[in-house]
């Protein structure tokens, strides 16, 4: 009991400390701005559809997360690790962001919103079945605190510390922080104002200039416009033809075809390694539904590690709205990657499975997996253990018993590590492909083919209302981007007494917020505790 409730508040601690690096480091506004891809799509021509999407990579250990272009990392956070209780924040690229999320500029929302956190986590925490165990009137340091508890030395330190610091420490530095916040509460709500007050017009301009560039090329139009206005419908065939000929060419590309086998392959793989642990799944929601206990017959961080892997195997196999299985969470597990990118909680998140930093990626991946079969195999054997699993209601004895059953019979460790080398192989090889600029340009080629082929099977009167819309998608980027300098220079005047002149971008540009060497307010403390710094 003790070591469960010390491991569930060891989580609600991480989670907790995480949270607040993340509302106290980063710009709220930017975050809201940045939700969302900015490269979304036209609706001029229906027929129009993106091939690139439908191609799915899948993670890999040794790619970071900034290049890691078109890997499963980026489009499972949002569909299967969402679920997951441990959740992992989206590595943004940026093409995706409108702003940096680093802390230039400090405001009173920024700080109410910091001090809400915090609150709302310290009374989490404070509350905490785990904190009760101790003496109200408990000191820090007072080694009693935690009397005829029986946890290792180490963790009763360790749950001193914390006590302190949700008891005394939290509250005090709140407290001071809250002062400030109202102390200042004038100017910095000024400052809110004005960041808002230039933010709506510039997000503005740079959405209108990404639906010009995401629709048809103007000069497409217009030559099949041409066409039909002289009635050249012979050439028309064959434009569009040609269209569908290029299209079929690339489909059969040897690089395609590559890939889409290796896709295919991982998902055989994946399905394997889903029907072995699925039963496991079931088992672990049980446990958790019917309160069953297990017994303590091991020693008590085998006990902690295999109650961490339970918690992950009972949001497993879920379906997300993209149908992906959830295997590949496990898989992200058992690769070592870390479901959030800071690394205070990294240790903690891949802590079941362990961490082998003096071994090959290869290497660390089967002793995971090694590790990760040695828990299913205690499962299945605590179930030969008189009083292996302590059960509320005798009823559900024998359903607990059927399903052990079942998890016997499906567990076969040398064919789950077989598969997962394959699948990591095919992984290995996926991402060799990326590496190759030809197959890179395959998705934007086929792209630009659809668009054509959608404008040449359309009506001289659909082509006409299409060049309205591009003339109309063309005023209102020029109209937002006059607002902007408008209100830009007048802020400028009114604030620092400078008359700014903004320069327009290039039609075709693509969007990409730029590195600057500009620091944040936190940044230089970033760096010095290892963490990850906010694009930008």
């Amino acid at each position: 009991k003790y070591v469960e409730q010390a491991g569930s508040f060891s989580r609600l601690a991480i989670e907790f400390a995480n949270s607040v690096i993340e509302r106290i480091t980063r710009d709220r506004l930017a975050l809201s701005a940045n939700l969302g891809s900015n490269n979304e799509s036209s609706s001029i021509i229906s027929s129009s559809t993106t091939s690139s999407n439908n191609q799915t990579f899948h993670p890999k250990a040794h790619v970071s997360a900034d290049n890691a272009v078109g890997t499963a990392q980026e489009t499972l956070d949002a569909a299967t690790l969402h679920a997951m209780t441990t959740g992992r924040r989206k590595k943004l690229n940026p093409v995706d962001c409108w702003e940096s999320q680093r802390l230039f500029c400090p405001d009173y929302i920024w700080a109410d919103d910091v001090l809400s956190c915090c609150q709302r986590g310290l009374k989490s925490a404070s509350r905490h079945p785990f904190l009760s165990f101790s003496s109200s009137n408990a000191h820090y340091g007072i080694e009693g605190e935690w009397r005829g508890i029986n946890l290792p030395p180490l963790c009763l330190k360790n749950a001193n510390y914390l006590s302190h610091l949700v008891r005394h420490v939290l509250p005090d530095v709140m407290s001071i922080f809250k002062v400030a916040m109202e102390s200042n509460a004038n100017v910095s709500r000024r400052l809110y104002i004005v960041k808002c007050e230039y933010r709506a017009p510039f997000r503005a301009f740079l959405e209108a200039h990404n639906k010009l560039k995401s629709a048809p090329s103007a000069s497409i139009v217009d030559q099949y416009l041409k066409l039909n206005v002289e009635n050249k419908q012979q050439e028309i065939k064959n434009k569009r033809l040609k269209a569908k000929k290029r299209i079929d060419e690339l489909l059969r590309l040897p690089h395609f075809i590559e890939a889409v086998q290796l896709e295919q392959k991982c998902e055989m793989m994946e399905v394997g390694m889903a029907q072995m642990v699925l039963p496991f799944s079931e088992l672990a929601r049980m446990l958790d539904e019917k309160k069953v206990k297990i017994h303590p017959t091991m020693p008590t961080e085998d006990l902690a590690a295999l109650e961490e892997c339970l918690r992950r195997l009972r949001s497993f196999m879920g379906r997300n709205s993209y149908g992906l299985s959830e295997i590949r969470s496990l898989l992200l597990d058992l690769q070592g990657v870390p479901r959030d990118d800071d690394t205070l909680i990294c240790r903690a998140q891949i802590f079941p499975f362990g961490t082998y930093p003096g071994k090959s990626d290869e290497e660390a991946l089967i002793l995971r997996v090694l590790k990760f079969m040695s828990q299913l195999q205690s499962l299945v054997d605590l179930a030969g253990v008189k009083g292996g699993f302590k059960v509320i209601n005798k009823s559900d004895y024998d359903a607990l018993k059927s399903l052990l059953q079942k998890c016997s019979s499906s567990l076969d460790p040398e064919l789950f590590q077989a598969q997962c080398e394959d699948w990591y192989s095919y992984v290995r090889a996926q991402h060799a492909l990326l590496e190759n600029k030809a197959f890179r340009s395959i998705a934007d080629e086929m792209r630009q083919t659809e668009i054509e082929l959608g404008i040449a099977v359309a009506s001289k009167s659909a082509l006409d209302m299409v060049r309205k819309r591009l003339v109309a998608l063309d005023r209102e980027r020029r109209m937002r981007f006059e607002l902007l300098q408008d209100i830009m220079n007048d802020l400028s005047l009114r604030e620092f007494g400078v008359s700014i002149k903004l320069s327009d971008i290039n039609k075709d540009e693509v969007l990409q917020l730029p590195e600057t060497s500009a620091s944040g307010v936190f940044d230089q403390k970033l760096v010095m505790e290892n963490e990850l710094l906010p694009i930008g």
